[in-house]
Order: structure tokens, then C-alpha cells, then sequence
């Protein structure tokens, strides 16, 4: 757990981990929906 909270604090601090973040946040709202409309 505290490995995982170490590697989004280094995600958070980079641009690049920022990007990542961002595409998988929005994959998963498309993942959310497609569950929802298949449910």
C-alpha cells in the first residue's frame, strides 16, 4: 500500500506520469459507460 502511495505521489510530481493519469481516468469513464449500457 505505501509502495502505491509512493508511486502516485512520483506520477503526480512528472508531466508524463500526469498525461497517464489523465488517459486513464477518461478510460475508465468509457469503461464505466460501456458497463452501464452492456449491464
Amino acid at each position: 500500500m505505501g509502495c502505491k502511495l509512493l508511486l502516485i505521489a512520483v506520477i503526480k510530481n512528472s508531466s508524463f506520469g500526469r498525461t497517464i493519469l489523465k488517459l486513464l481516468t477518461s478510460f475508465m469513464k468509457v469503461f464505466v459507460k460501456v458497463l452501464i449500457l452492456f449491464y
